[in-house]
């Protein structure tokens, strides 16, 4: 058998999936209640120091509005976007 007949035939393996550790998690969570969100635009930082939660609903009432480009970063990565 030629080396592209083996090729073809190679089984594929799938990825396993990255485990997330206890602390990690608690980790993450504590991070999410901490108020250090913002909500941002195309255009700019909307709202800041907000829980992820509260950056959530801000975020589906900006959404209602038609404000374009909404995501949802930390304060620290917002404070280094100029408005």
């Amino acid at each position: 058998m030629s080396f592209k007949k083996k090729e073809m035939k190679r089984k594929k393996i799938p990825a396993r999936k990255k485990e997330v550790a206890p602390a990690d998690v608690s980790l993450a969570e504590s991070e999410l209640s901490e108020n250090l969100w913002s909500v941002v635009s195309f255009e700019e930082c909307i709202a800041s120091k907000l829980k992820y939660d509260d950056a959530m609903i801000k975020m589906a009432e900006l959404s209602t509005q038609h404000v374009a480009g909404l995501c949802i970063i930390t304060d620290y990565a917002a404070a280094r976007i100029g408005n």
